[in-house]
């Protein structure tokens, strides 16, 4: 596989990012219903060593993530940005992605606007991805209205807390040999972190950071991701996923 489609793939996988982190916690209410959503996504790739240098896996990449209403329903489409003069080009800069939701396939589009039918995935190759802008924003911001709902899903996926640390309640489920463990905000019911571990060993641990908007909801701007390398002693991988400048409404 070339680096563009094996960067294609990691960049591809990103339009089911808020499926996978509204699975955490409650589906709830939708904050709007809008006929759009727009939000800026920079990704970096780390890995840090044993002796804790760190050093970047890949160049960064930054994107425009949106949710566009047409006659034909949901797309998803993600627009890569080149990169700025004097830096290191991504294989997808300028490209764009797109998901139309009840569809299996991807389209990728080059620079200059043609479908790339080697890139694109057609069939049961495509993704999964939340129908409709609510549940899509609802991984992204949270209603404080509805912080019991998030609390409830919680309890009815992993049981009663096992307690508190730091002040979260902590989650549990066990599954063979296998752990994950959730932490979640008592008053506003937001996930802000996630690990796995297996065999007492830790596999991978995710991270939520929040900013408080001005109606009182929770953006959800940054998800880092720290994975244990395959072979002991390589330490460790970390993905970081940025987002900025959320736009709600149809202005964008």
């Amino acid at each position: 596989m070339t680096a563009r489609a094996r960067s294609l793939c990691a960049g591809a996988s990103l339009l089911a990012c808020a499926g996978q982190a509204a699975s955490l916690q409650a589906a709830q209410p939708a904050l709007v219903s809008p006929p759009a959503v727009a939000v800026d996504v920079t990704v970096t790739h780390l890995v840090v060593q044993p002796d804790g240098s760190q050093s970047l896996s890949a160049p960064p990449t930054a994107f425009t993530l949106e949710r566009r209403h047409t006659p034909s329903g949901w797309t998803t489409v993600m627009v890569y940005r080149r990169a700025p003069a004097g830096a290191i080009p991504t294989p997808l800069d300028g490209a764009r992605i797109e998901y139309a939701d009840g569809a299996r396939g991807v389209k990728v589009y080059d620079q200059d606007g043609r479908l790339n039918p080697r890139l694109s995935l057609e069939g049961e190759r495509g993704l999964a991805v939340p129908d409709g802008a609510a549940a899509w924003l609802d991984a992204l911001v949270a209603d404080p209205r509805h912080a019991e709902d998030r609390l409830l899903a919680l309890r009815r996926r992993y049981g009663a807390p096992a307690g508190r640390i730091r002040g979260l309640h902590r989650f549990v489920a066990q599954n063979g040999d296998r752990t994950r463990e959730v932490l979640a905000d008592a008053r506003t019911g937001v996930v802000t972190e996630s690990s796995v571990t297996l065999d007492g060993e830790l596999q991978e641990r995710t991270r939520f950071e929040y900013q408080r908007r001005a109606d009182g909801s929770l953006f959800r701007h940054t998800i880092r991701t720290e994975y244990a390398q395959e072979q002991p002693g390589q330490g460790r991988a970390i993905v970081t996923m940025a987002f900025d400048n959320l736009t709600v409404g149809s202005g964008r």
